[in-house]
């Protein structure tokens, strides 16, 4: 079977029978699209491809200096594409058994002060543009919801008297999400000025719509955040996953445990929340410096 005829089998094996994310498609895809391109420049047939041949794939992407992080993105997509060659009978013991992933730097996100923040939150909109962002900043930062659960929400996935979300996360899983009464009442605002301004249109369903009354973009959240950000005198470059980062820093250090943080953002492995903690910790040692008596001493 030719490379091209194997990459539309597995693009059928993603979309239809494993029906991954958008984003998950893409990147397998992509990455396989390339792993195919090398087998077939180094006359490898990529079914019988052994553990030696992947290794020197690997090396051969090394040597192109990418990142780590980039490698083991592509080693397990490489991982999952024999998978599917093992599931599909293509072959009968699968070669990346014994692929062992680079060790990742745990990278400690980023996340804005309590000080940036409250500037945000208490900036004044004076149009529809700038209410629509502080609201979606208030969902982001205020529910810890990702970029684009936010795209996504619906209206009836909306419970503003409960102070509920339902959000669907990666692979569609969906969970409920508390929002704070601030949230609430700014989401009312919002959902009042948004009637007013689509009231001789047909919206689509979405709750955070563009001016043509379609579901706004990742691209338009992006820029209209900086915009607000500069309006409230807020110099750091602002994005979306970024409230979500200053969301799970700033509710661990007022005391949630990591075990709800877990189940509010989302994440299906504990060990994914944990990287708050380093910030949590960053906290407790200015506190420990500022008030214990040995610190205090001049």
């Amino acid at each position: 079977m030719n490379s091209q005829k194997l990459l539309e089998n597995y693009k059928d094996y993603l979309t239809l029978e494993r029906q991954v994310s958008k984003n998950t498609f893409l990147s397998y895809f992509s990455d396989i699209k390339k792993f195919l391109a090398y087998c077939d420049k180094e006359n490898l047939n990529s079914i019988k491809a052994d553990n030696v041949s992947l290794d020197k794939y690997f090396w051969h992407l090394k040597n192109q200096k990418l990142s780590p992080a980039t490698i083991f993105r592509n080693m397990g997509a490489v991982k999952n594409f024999y998978k599917y060659l093992m599931i599909d009978e293509k072959i009968s013991k699968n070669p990346t058994e014994t692929l062992r992933p680079p060790k990742l730097s745990q990278k400690i996100p980023k996340n804005l002060t309590m000080m940036a923040m409250e500037k945000l939150l208490n900036f004044k909109p004076t149009n529809f543009n700038q209410l629509r962002t502080l609201c979606m900043i208030e969902l982001l930062y205020g529910a810890g919801i990702r970029v684009s659960e936010l795209i996504n929400l619906q209206l009836e996935h909306v419970n503003i008297e409960e102070n509920w979300l339902i959000v669907f996360g990666k692979g569609s899983k969906q969970r409920m999400v508390p929002m704070n009464k601030k949230a609430s009442t700014l989401l009312i605002q919002y959902l009042i000025e948004r009637e007013k301004k689509f009231i001789n249109k047909s919206p689509q369903s979405e709750v955070f719509l563009n001016n043509r009354g379609e579901k706004i973009s990742r691209v338009s959240i992006w820029k209209d955040l900086n915009s607000l950000a500069k309006f409230a005198g807020v110099s750091a470059k602002v994005h979306p996953h970024l409230f979500r980062h200053t969301f799970a820093s700033h509710i661990l250090e007022g005391g949630a445990d990591l075990r709800s943080v877990q189940e509010m953002l989302g994440h299906v492995n504990i060990t994914t929340t944990q990287i708050y903690t380093h910030i949590d910790k960053k906290s407790v040692k200015r506190k420990h410096e500022n008030f214990h008596p040995r610190s205090t001493e001049k």
